[in-house]
């Protein structure tokens, strides 16, 4: 039950005491004070006793709730583990390999059901080379950690906060997967995503990665903040037409959970038409909403992107400034915005790093930013990472 309907019970019992005390003389002729005291104690005692079995019934009913859905929630990942065996254990024929992978898989599951607890800092890199430092170029080394990481519970999600502007308050969380090497070092995604790509793993990562941001959505609206995800799937993963189909069955049985998610997209899958496809287009029909971001060129087409879903835009910031500072730049980019937003997409200024630059895109009438000026990228712990 919310605080402030606690509070509200609180009060109301409070209030019905002290009638229940002021009138019983009246209503009594000879009540003496210290009945009438006693009445209205009473009456606090039993309304006090009423709220707590109404509190502990509807947390049971919430959490039969949480326990059904983390059901289906798991029901949906079992299926997908089925196809992970394969793309895991791929020149691996192995059954007991695909097993074992299969059972270390499923304890994610229970990360993801009971999963809880603060945000970690990121691990400071030291001195010497890390493990992701020392494999970076070599194919072979790059494949196997991620198969270790897969295996060994070793994809992390981080989170990192998306603030309105000018109050920099929280509206938005951008949600990525990290592999990490065994030193607690983590592989960049220009490492890692082409090697995971050509070996047929980085949808294994995405299904990871999408469910642990369900997990996410549940544990927000849990604790009642009002914010959005932005998921970061690969273009492969979203045109998977049976996993987005069955994605998209979930979403129809928890209509809550679209309007919560909005996945990101680099300019050059837009344009190469991965939202005109019919697993997104299903994510649409669902409530779901897109992002474009890695925009190259201003040469966008709103209308078009309008059509497809797409609500944001997210622009580098050292971009932005530098067509900005152009002579007339300025009063470009204020148009190129107003028409962007005319449809309605909203324009985000993502990689802000510093305070200099924040003056810049505010006197751009800049509306959103990401970046380390508003916050590092850090573990979710309540996403199982």
């Amino acid at each position: 039950m919310p605080i402030l309907a606690h509070a509200a019970a609180a009060l109301t019992t409070l209030a019905l005491a002290l009638v229940a005390g002021a009138a019983l003389p009246r209503i009594v002729p000879g009540t003496t004070g210290l009945t009438a005291v006693l009445a209205g104690l009473v009456v606090l005692l039993a309304g006090a006793l009423i709220h707590e079995i109404v509190d502990r019934r509807m947390r049971d009913v919430a959490f039969r709730d949480r326990l059904m859905v983390d059901g289906q929630v798991l029901k949906l990942l079992q299926n997908q583990l089925v196809t992970l065996g394969g793309r895991v254990g791929e020149n691996q024929p192995d059954l007991a390999n695909v097993l074992a992978e299969v059972r270390i898989l499923r304890t994610l599951v229970d990360h993801i059901a009971t999963g809880a607890g603060d945000p970690e800092p990121v691990p400071v890199v030291p001195s010497e080379p890390t493990v992701a430092q020392r494999v970076a170029g070599d194919e072979k080394a790059v494949l196997q950690l991620v198969r270790d990481a897969l295996n060994g519970d070793r994809v992390d999600v981080f989170l990192q906060p998306i603030v309105s502007l000018p109050q920099r308050k929280v509206r938005y969380f951008d949600v990525f997967a990290r592999i990490r090497a065994p030193d607690g070092s983590y592989l960049r995604a220009e490492d890692y995503l082409p090697v995971a790509e050509k070996a047929k793993l980085v949808a294994a990562i995405d299904d990871l990665l999408l469910f642990r941001s369900i997990r996410l959505v549940r544990e927000t609206e849990r604790r009642q903040h009002m914010v959005g995800f932005f998921v970061n799937l690969s273009s492969a993963s979203l045109a998977d037409q049976r996993f987005m189909g069955e994605f998209a069955d979930y979403l129809a049985e928890h209509p809550g959970l679209a309007p919560k998610l909005v996945f990101e997209v680099p300019q050059a899958d837009v344009n190469a038409g991965v939202l005109m496809a019919d697993p997104a287009r299903g994510l649409v029909r669902m409530g779901c909403k897109f992002s474009m971001d890695r925009v190259e060129s201003l040469s966008i087409d709103p209308a078009q992107l309008a059509r497809q879903q797409v609500r944001f835009v997210k622009l580098d910031a050292s971009m932005l400034i530098g067509i900005a500072r152009r002579p007339g730049g300025h009063a470009n980019v204020m148009a190129f915005k107003h028409l962007i937003e005319s449809h309605p997409i909203d324009v985000m200024c993502e990689n802000v790093a510093s305070e200099e630059q924040l003056v810049e895109l505010l006197d751009l009438a800049m509306d959103f930013g990401q970046g380390t000026l508003f916050g590092e990228p850090y573990i979710s712990k309540a996403a199982g990472g």
